[in-house]
């Protein structure tokens, strides 16, 4: 964390979050099942469908930024609370070494935070505890007008 970290008017209260919804839609169908949150972290497990494979047999890299994404913003929006929502303006993704088919475990923690944007990173680990996959997620805070 950085001096210009920006203290939330309220989080989010990770108890009151039905972890089962967290990853739905696009992110649910790349097996994220989200099995932590709070302000400050974010895990989820995930299971890559086979469909997902790219012509290498390696789970599409497209699949790995979608968890990120995902997880970051969900981390992002749990800390950012009740001021509004957040937006992903930027996803780097880097792909370290050649994964498993997993099962993965990917794990979002704040880089920065402050009043306008916020800096996450997510790493996410193969079977065997390797980190596979890093990835930098910037937000946008946007604040809700009364």
């Amino acid at each position: 964390m950085t001096d210009s970290e920006a203290a939330p008017v309220e989080s989010l209260d990770p108890s009151t979050l039905d972890l089962g919804e967290l990853a739905s839609g696009f992110a649910a169908h790349m097996g994220l099942e989200v099995t932590e949150v709070s302000p400050d972290r974010v895990v989820g497990h995930w299971q890559p469908r086979a469909e997902l494979d790219d012509a290498d047999g390696h789970t599409h890299r497209g699949a790995h930024s979608t968890v990120i994404e995902s997880l970051a913003s969900i981390a992002g929006a749990v800390w950012w609370g009740t001021r509004g929502q957040v937006v992903g303006v930027n996803n780097n993704t880097d792909f370290l070494i050649p994964e498993s088919a997993g099962p993965f475990v990917s794990t979002a923690s704040p880089v920065q935070r402050a009043s306008d944007q916020q800096l996450w990173m997510v790493e996410t680990t193969d079977p065997a505890g390797k980190v596979v996959v890093r990835g930098h997620v910037r937000l946008q805070n946007l604040e809700t007008r009364v």
